[in-house]
């Protein structure tokens, strides 16, 4: 398991407390908590725990999960239950587990850090994705042109590309056409019409953010890789941004 994550155990539960040892055992930094909400509550709030570890027996576990699942860092939570059905229909957890069956930590732990791992993944995935559409507003591309979807996920695989050298017309362009059943021509094509019709309407405050001194040219204008990949190191210099999630 990897060091970063952190967990947040329950003591009111001997199962839970077993649960965090293990995980603890496996790398994963782990506090305990008395099982007052309120100041489960605090804790999650001061320390930003990665996961939560609770039980049926924590008080008030409803409010508590229903109060986390709205702040902004809302742990991953795993409820031990004796009832998961019923406990599952109460508690908005992200994990339900049987306590009547018995916990075999081992086993309960890959299955949590899968899905942990998982979570995440979509978690960061998805803040990645709604930076690039604000950039892509801001900069006045918008979803009635036809090569937005083409852009949108030009940017993407920029981002999955990372540092490493990349061309546009061997790493991206044939990625775009196979998904969208097009050619590699008609990419090209429909996103330089996107960046042409949009950089006449984009005011040059939101130019200079994202290209810098090259946009006060009034002649000049982005080519597709410029806009591609300036937009993306600048995405990806964010530390919001976690290029990672790709």
């Amino acid at each position: 398991m990897e060091r970063s994550i952190s967990v947040l155990v329950g003591t009111e539960n001997d199962k839970a407390v077993a649960l965090g040892d293990k995980l603890s055992s496996r790398g994963a930094s782990v506090r305990f908590v008395v099982h007052n909400a309120l100041h489960i509550q605090n804790e999650v709030m001061r320390t930003k725990p990665d996961a939560l570890i609770i039980s049926e027996r924590t008080s008030h576990a409803g409010t508590l999960c229903r109060l986390l699942k709205n702040c902004e860092s809302s742990p991953y939570i795993i409820l031990i239950s004796g009832d998961p059905e019923e406990a599952g229909k109460r508690i908005c957890a992200d994990m339900v587990v049987d306590i009547g069956k018995g916990i075999d930590e081992q086993k309960l732990c890959e299955q949590f850090t899968s899905n942990f791992s998982s979570l995440k993944y979509h978690l960061r995935r998805s803040k990645a994705d709604a930076m690039i559409h604000d950039a892509l507003f801001e900069l006045c591309v918008t979803q009635n042109y036809n090569g937005y979807r083409y852009i949108y996920r030009a940017l993407s695989i920029a981002a999955e590309l990372g540092c490493r050298p990349k061309l546009i017309s061997k790493d991206i362009y044939p990625q775009i056409a196979a998904e969208y059943t097009t050619t590699a021509a008609s990419v090209e094509r429909n996103i330089r019409t996107v960046i042409h019709s949009a950089w006449a309407k984009a005011g040059a405050a939101v130019k200079l953010k994202y290209f810098g001194t090259f946009s006060q040219d009034k002649t000049w204008i982005p080519t597709n890789s410029q806009f591609i990949f300036i937009i993306s190191d600048r995405l990806s210099c964010d530390p919001h941004f976690m290029s990672s999630a790709f």
